[in-house]
């Protein structure tokens, strides 16, 4: 989803002297998806920019500049590679490394967003108010004991996985065995 459209973009007056023909839908779309694929480790992507949910007015100001920066650096050095227009291709790279330092101080944690943010595996981390929203397939927090002789092992035995167990101290003294009640009690 883009975050600018095609007037947005700081080309000026240099759209008429760019030599080709240039699709600049698919270059903001591919800007828009640079900023995602950046972002998405941190943040639920794509951005929410309009509606009740969305982004501050000003993160969303900002979103925009570095789509329009980024797509307009690409369509000059897209459309000046053949022409070799030094003058208009640092111009272009220039726009590009503008909105990378801007993307990398959101990266880095500078510039805060407020957006929902993501594990590294791209699973919402902040929690729902509402049990109702929460997703079944949400993971808990498990621990394993490794300690065979441990009370807590011995538990985990009988009522995860159903079986006869007993424990034993560390020393070795004396095993208690538990057996079920045949209720189950």
């Amino acid at each position: 989803m883009p975050y600018c459209v095609p007037g947005d973009l700081p080309l000026g007056q240099l759209s008429g002297r760019l030599p080709i023909e240039i699709s600049v839908n698919s270059y903001i779309n591919s800007a828009a998806d640079h900023i995602d694929g950046r972002l998405g480790f941190m943040y639920l992507t794509p951005f929410d920019v309009e509606g009740l949910g969305s982004l501050p007015s000003h993160q969303v100001k900002l979103l925009k500049g570095i789509n329009a920066k980024r797509a307009a650096g690409q369509i000059i050095l897209a459309a000046t590679i053949a022409t070799e227009d030094s003058v208009l291709q640092q111009y272009g790279l220039w726009l590009i490394q503008e909105a990378d330092i801007e993307l990398q101080a959101i990266q880095s944690g500078e510039v805060k967003l407020n957006a929902p943010l993501v594990s590294s595996d791209g699973l919402p981390l902040n929690p729902t108010a509402d049990p109702d929203d929460a997703d079944a397939y949400a993971r808990v927090p498990t621990a394993f004991v490794i300690d065979k002789y441990s009370p807590v092992a011995t538990f985990e035995a009988y009522v995860h996985q159903g079986q006869d167990v007993s424990w034993t101290p560390r020393d070795g003294s004396r095993a208690y065995p538990y057996t079920p009640h045949p209720r189950g009690h």
